[in-house]
C-alpha cells in the first residue's frame, strides 16, 4: 500500500523516499488533506491489510482539519504543523513492557528533536507531551482496534513553524514552536525521517531497552518534584510528584500516602 495524492507537498514526498531507502516503512499513505491521520491508520487496521509482525505503515498528511489529542481534545494543526501516524508491531499493551510503550514514543521524539536541532534540550510531561522553553511542543495519541493486540497506531504532532491552537483544554497548557525555540526556519518534513525512525527502534527494541527508557524520560521528566493536581477514574487529588517508578508510573505522593498513576493525567499547579 503506497498511495500518494498527486498534489502534496515534494519535501513530504523526498522525506518519504529516504525513510523507503532506509527500510522504515513498508507502506505508506500520504495525503494533501485529512480529517485525522489516526482515523486512516485505523481503518487500515479495521480493514485486515495488516497482519501480525508486519512492517510499519505510515500516515501522513499535509493539512489535518480534525485531529485530536488525549482525552478527547481537539488538536487543529496549521500547515506548517507535522502531523502523522504510524500503525506498528507492538508487544501487549496490557504487559508489563505494553504499559510503557506510550513513554518510549515521547523517549524517542524527543531523542529526534534533540539530535536534529542541538543543542536545543526537551523535557517530558508524563505520559508523553514533549516540552520545550516551558511549552508544549508536540502531542501523541496511541490507540488501538479491538481484537487486533499486538498492533498499535501512534498519532504525533508536532508544532515545527506554527503553535496550534488546543482547544477544550482546562488547563490552558503553553504551546511552543521549534522554529522560535531553535532560533531558526525550520520545515516540518526535514524532522519526518528522524522522528520516524527513532519511534521504530523505539517500539522494536522495547523489551529488551526498558532501563535505559526509564532513564532517558527521568531525565527530562517535567513533573518531578513538583506540587501537582491529578485525575483518574473520575477521582482528582493534588500532591507532590515523586517521579517515574519502575513500571512507568507516575509516583505522587499526597496526604493520603504514595498514589501510582498508570492512566489518567496530572499538571502541576499553578501559582497565582
Amino acid at each position: 500500500m503506497d498511495l500518494i495524492d498527486n498534489d502534496v507537498e515534494p519535501r513530504g514526498r523526498r522525506a518519504i523516499k529516504q525513510l523507503k531507502l532506509d527500510g522504515c516503512c513498508a507502506a505508506v499513505r500520504y495525503t494533501r488533506e485529512s480529517d485525522s491521520t489516526n482515523n486512516l491508520a485505523l481503518d487500515y487496521l479495521r480493514s485486515g491489510q495488516w497482519t501480525d509482525g508486519d512492517d510499519a505503515a505510515l500516515f501522513l498528511t499535509d493539512h489535518q482539519t480534525g485531529g485530536r489529542g488525549r482525552h478527547g481534545r481537539r488538536w487543529e494543526s496549521k500547515d506548517d504543523t507535522l502531523t502523522f501516524s504510524l500503525v506498528l508491531a507492538s508487544c501487549d499493551l496490557t504487559s508489563s513492557a505494553g504499559q510503557m510503550t506510550g513513554l518510549a514514543v515521547g523517549v524517542a521524539v524527543a531523542n529526534a528533536i534533540e539530535f536534529e536541532l542541538a543543542p536545543l534540550k526537551t523535557r517530558l510531561k508524563w505520559p508523553n507531551d514533549v516540552y520545550v522553553d516551558g511549552g508544549k511542543a508536540a502531542g501523541i495519541l496511541l490507540e488501538t482496534v479491538a481484537g487486533i493486540p499486538k498492533a498499535v497506531v501512534v498519532g504525533v504532532g508536532i508544532n515545527v513553524g506554527s503553535r496550534p491552537e488546543l482547544r477544550d483544554d482546562p488547563n490552558g497548557s503553553a504551546v511552543r514552536d521549534l522554529s522560535s525555540s531553535a532560533g531558526r526556519k525550520l520545515h516540518r518534513y526535514d524532522l519526518l525521517p528522524a522522528v520516524v525512525e527513532q519511534i521504530v527502534d523505539a517500539i522494536a527494541s522495547l523489551e529488551d531497552n526498558l532501563d535505559e527508557l526509564l532513564v532517558g524520560f527521568r531525565q527530562r521528566c517535567l513533573l518531578n518534584q513538583q506540587n501537582v493536581t491529578f485525575l483518574i477514574g473520575g477521582t482528582s487529588g493534588q500532591g507532590l510528584c515523586r517521579g517515574i517508578g519502575p513500571h512507568g508510573e507516575l509516583l505522587i505522593e499526597t496526604d493520603e500516602g504514595l498514589r501510582r498513576l498508570t492512566s489518567g493525567e496530572a499538571h502541576r499547579v499553578r501559582i497565582r
